[in-house]
């Protein structure tokens, strides 16, 4: 029996400032459910992009979503997992679920709203509403 990995290494030489590492540009990126991103750095989704995650992305810089749709279907996990992370972009995005790991205490900043339709997983971090709502839309006892 064979897993897939599919795995993404984006490697900054000097300084990314503001910028992800990987930016979709109108793509399709297509994670199935036996399969794992590693983004080493943030990533961007454009007005055009969109991600049907089935499998896990594990993320250590921050999420900016641009797409109105929410860019992610159907039911994979979103882990970010570096120190100071944050959602954002100029639309929300909808989480299946979504975990923070990471550095202990480290703040996970939300910069615009967003939604989690199965499991919020706070870890050992801070999740900053920074005055911005997120949406719980899963009404299990063990959603959070």
């Amino acid at each position: 029996m064979t897993k897939n990995l599919l795995l993404f290494l984006f490697l900054a030489a000097g300084s990314a400032g503001a910028q992800p590492l990987l930016f979709n540009d109108g793509a399709v990126i297509k994670v199935s459910s036996s399969e794992v991103v590693y983004i080493q750095g943030g990533l961007g989704n454009s007005v055009a992009g969109s991600i049907d995650n089935a499998g896990t992305i594990y993320l250590s810089g921050d999420w900016t979503n641009d797409n109105a749709s929410g860019c992610l279907t159907p039911a994979g996990t979103v882990e970010m997992n570096g120190g100071a992370q944050a959602i954002g972009g100029a639309q929300p995005t909808t989480f299946n679920n979504l975990v923070f790991s990471g550095t202990p205490g480290a703040y996970k900043t939300l910069n615009v709203n967003a939604s989690v339709g199965g499991v919020l997983s706070l870890g050992a971090s801070v999740l900053d509403l920074n005055t911005r709502t997120l949406n719980l839309t899963n009404p299990a006892s063990g959603a959070v």
